[in-house]
């Protein structure tokens, strides 16, 4: 029953239950995916933590002005909880502002889109050196060939499924290969780039979808060759695309680990992705990683176009080779 001096009425009854019931049920996830190594499913709660600190804190604000001062306070330290996951995102190293800056962008088209025109529009309006196409099928590849002129470099790698992939750069390519992730999975593309401040090795790569027990350990099991490719790698590195996993999860840790990558988030914030949602309601499962003499300059993420990914855009440069 609402407190006296409080509004009185059943909206505000049905409000201060579904707040008692947010704190209760969200709380739970909260608390619960600290346990994602245990189960595939407490992995999977492990990558709301953003969504979790506004639903708590929401709702402890509501039971606080409700007179409500325990499950306010429960809420209050629930919230908290995940702050402390999501905070160390907004602090960063500083980088070295005298070298040249490219840009860099990755796009889960999405294999059943079709509106190739405004992925286009997006390339020719954001204008970077290259393009990550996660995806692919033939008939994305047939009209991503609008881009030949302004990228003359590159790869096709397209599929029938969501498993294909396209690379475009208009910066010179010094060798480059594909490889399979796993038994007959994504396509991975790794590529040597030569920009103005020096040569990257570009590790364009696309995870399972953990969808099931089966292809949850397929996916932790592309992660960690992911972080090993990366790790065999001389001078600067870049691993980027869709790993279907945000940093909360223990394997995204992991991959960090075994690849020696830094999350190009640090100092950006939690830069949702998928689905192709307004804010908050994205979680960040595109990501780029990279060596530590990749300088990140901006890092953001693009509009929406068709797709239930949105474009991930990395402004960098590369240290002076010593």
């Amino acid at each position: 029953m609402p407190q006296t001096g409080a509004p009185a009425g059943w909206l505000w009854r049905t409000l201060q239950w579904l707040a008692l019931a947010t704190i209760l049920v969200v709380g739970a996830c909260t608390l619960l995916a600290f346990a994602a190594r245990g189960h595939w499913r407490l992995e999977l709660m492990s990558h709301f933590r953003a969504q979790y600190f506004w639903m708590l804190a929401l709702a402890a604000v509501l039971l606080a002005f409700a007179r409500r001062p325990r499950p306010a306070l429960i809420g209050v330290a629930l919230a908290f909880v995940n702050l402390v996951l999501i905070v160390p995102l907004y602090f960063g190293p500083a980088t070295v502002a005298d070298r040249p800056v490219s840009r860099g962008m990755s796009l889960n088209v999405y294999f059943h889109n079709r509106d190739y025109n405004r992925t286009l529009e997006l390339i020719r309006r954001e204008d970077p050196d290259f393009v990550l196409l996660l995806e692919v099928t033939p008939d994305w590849a047939e009209a991503m060939r609008a881009l030949d002129t302004t990228y003359p470099h590159g790869h096709l790698e397209p599929r029938k499924d969501s498993g294909g992939m396209a690379l475009f750069s208009r910066v010179p390519i010094e060798d480059l290969e594909v490889r399979r992730l796993a038994k007959n999975g994504p396509s991975t593309i790794l590529a040597r780039l030569v920009f103005p401040s020096g040569t990257l090795t570009l590790v364009g790569a696309h995870t399972s979808s953990p969808k099931t027990p089966e292809t949850f350990a397929v996916r932790n099991q592309e992660m960690l060759e992911l972080g090993e490719m990366a790790s065999s790698r001389a001078g600067a590195v870049m691993l980027l695309g869709d790993m279907n996993c945000t940093s909360w999860s223990p394997y995204f840790q992991d991959m960090l680990t075994v690849s020696g990558l830094v999350d190009s988030r640090r100092g950006f914030g939690v830069e949702g992705s998928w689905p192709a949602l307004p804010l908050p309601m994205r979680i960040p499962i595109d990501h780029c990683l990279t060596t530590p003499d990749v300088a990140i300059k901006g890092r953001r993420i693009g509009a929406a176009v068709g797709s239930d990914h949105r474009p991930l855009i990395v402004d960098f440069s590369i240290a002076e080779a010593k």
